[in-house]
């Protein structure tokens, strides 16, 4: 498989306002409202939905779905997504629709660096990626949520979208999240893509994997830095360390060995926090897993080495029940 550098990612574009009333998706205790202001708390079971779109762009001979964006409330705190799925009237006649695809951030990131692949999964299934309490466009919760109630906050905000049974992939730290969630939501996970996982037992120190993520920083598409910054700075420095000091004492290896679902774990041969070694420990601790290595990618895969991640999480998710 050829990896190493994906074609230019591409730019935001503008953002444009529904102009007619939508429901994403059925949901106990979720109304939907067409707004972009942002929503306000009136309750601690209750979601307000926000529509917007953002245009389509091309990818080579692909037109690439518009970014539906998206508020829930959770518990009074406000979380944010998008959603990009495939025209409807395109779709081949009889031809069976691919289940949908969930993607979880790392750790401190937004969605912003997920969007092009949301927006190329997208062209076939729907995509939808969040960003999780107290990152990005999302609001911040009371306290550091654990990476299990984070695991709840996905599987409610899935529910919101009607979502059952789709295929859930997680980035990093987002892997424990997905991990998670594949383990104690069975209903609500088909498949499972975990891409980087992190953290490594080979380092087991917060500050260790701080530091290489500071190496990994020169090997990523250089649009990633100011994406990674605004976000950093938006989470807050203080926030980021706890996370990884969380992460560092909920590992994934726990958790495998109870995920029945198909596991597929992608990682780059120049990511510096995930060793080949770890991650092949990982795959044979699972029931059901399997390991692609990308040649020439490093940590942020999903954005760096897009096309790549595109295409190994299609085959997997596509590949026939055995």
């Amino acid at each position: 498989m050829r990896g190493a550098r994906g074609p230019s990612v591409p730019s935001r574009v503008p953002r444009h306002r529904s102009s007619s009333p939508s429901t994403l998706g059925p949901a106990l205790g979720v109304r939907s409202v067409l707004t972009i202001q942002p929503p306000v708390d009136g309750g601690r079971a209750r979601s307000v939905v926000a529509r917007a779109h953002r245009r389509g762009r091309s990818s080579g001979s692909t037109v690439l779905p518009a970014l539906q964006e998206r508020y829930d409330l959770i518990d009074g705190v406000r979380v944010y997504s998008v959603v990009a799925e495939p025209d409807r009237a395109e779709r081949p006649e009889g031809r069976t629709v691919p289940a949908d695809v969930v993607l979880v951030h790392g750790l401190a990131l937004s969605t912003r660096y997920l969007e092009p692949g949301v927006r190329r999964l997208g062209t076939d299934r729907r995509t939808a990626a969040l960003d999780l309490p107290g990152v990005g466009r999302s609001g911040r919760p009371p306290h550091l949520p654990s990476m299990a109630e984070m695991a709840d906050v996905v599987a409610r905000w899935m529910d919101g979208l009607g979502m059952t049974r789709a295929d859930v992939v997680g980035h990093s730290l987002g892997c424990q999240i997905v991990s998670h969630l594949a383990a104690e939501r069975p209903d609500l996970v088909r498949r499972v893509v975990l891409v980087g996982p992190s953290r490594d037992p080979e380092h087991p120190r917060w500050w260790q994997s701080a530091w290489r993520l500071l190496l990994d920083g020169p090997r990523e598409r250089w649009s990633l830095l100011p994406i990674a910054v605004v976000d950093y700075l938006r989470a807050g420095p203080v926030a980021a360390v706890r996370a990884l000091k969380q992460a560092r004492r909920a590992e994934v290896s726990h958790l495998v060995q109870s995920i029945t679902q198909p596991v597929l774990v992608v990682v780059g041969d120049r990511d510096p926090l995930v060793s080949g070694t770890w991650a092949r420990r990982l795959v044979d601790a699972l029931p059901d897993g399997r390991l692609v290595t990308v040649p020439g990618a490093p940590h942020g895969l999903p954005y760096s080495s897009v096309e790549s991640f595109v295409t190994t999480t299609r085959d997997f998710l596509d590949r026939e029940e055995p």
